[in-house]
């Protein structure tokens, strides 16, 4: 049809991939009946790649965290299907007492989740590596790319707040389980506590800055 992938998926956007696959659609004489059209754009948005934001879209912006754990729940859905695996996952503690959180300092709280989170990459790793079903194998890939996001957006500059940058602190491994589904489960719940929790505690200080740069680039 003389369009490529990269014309079909500008920005990673389904609408854009839709815009273009209608008008490839109407200057080739090669155009399929409107059903299978929309069947087709369906397929192409379903496997469309996930958008990058910038790391302070993820502190100044509520949906972006909305949808993070969007995709853990969707995850959660699949693996149902899949859900005993054939080797035990050790999990990281993600409790976590608000007083005390409150009276850590702003590197503490990252080198915190910064461990909590590594701990999570190394099992997921391990078990993605044991498996044998395509169905774990893919819900596995897909949260070990989420888990390398949120540690490239946890190690990203916006957050160096203090003069001093603590090293990641060693986890508390607190059980085990064979469920994906309580992998998923937990990873959860340290995105809603954790995590969730610091991106309130630096959200004036990043959002700030980014505002200040934004109006100064114009």
């Amino acid at each position: 049809m003389g369009y490529s992938m990269r014309k079909l998926m500008p920005g990673g956007s389904s609408v854009s991939a839709e815009r273009c696959l209608m008008a490839a659609c109407q200057s080739s004489h090669l155009c399929a009946p409107p059903g299978l059209m929309l069947l087709l754009i369906g397929v192409i948005s379903s496997h469309l790649p996930e958008v990058h934001s910038r790391p302070v879209d993820f502190w100044c912006r509520t949906q972006a965290r909305g949808n993070m754990q969007q995709m853990i729940e969707d995850l959660r859905k699949a693996a149902a299907r899949c859900d005993s695996l054939p080797s035990p996952v050790q999990l990281p503690s993600v409790k976590m007492n608000v007083a005390l959180w409150g009276r850590k300092t702003t590197q503490h709280k990252r080198a915190e989740l910064v461990g909590t989170i590594r701990a999570f990459q190394d099992g997921v790793q391990e078990a993605r590596v044991n498996v044998t079903s395509q169905c774990q194998t893919s819900v596995l890939e897909k949260l070990e790319h989420r888990i390398r996001n949120d540690l490239l957006i946890l190690n990203s500059s916006h957050i160096q707040t203090d003069t001093v940058t603590s090293p990641p602190a060693r986890a508390d491994f607190s059980s085990q389980t064979n469920k994906l589904s309580e992998v998923l489960k937990q990873y959860e719940l340290l995105l809603k506590g954790k995590l969730n929790h610091f991106a309130i505690d630096v959200h004036d200080i990043i959002c700030r800055e980014d505002r200040t740069t934004n109006v100064t680039e114009r």
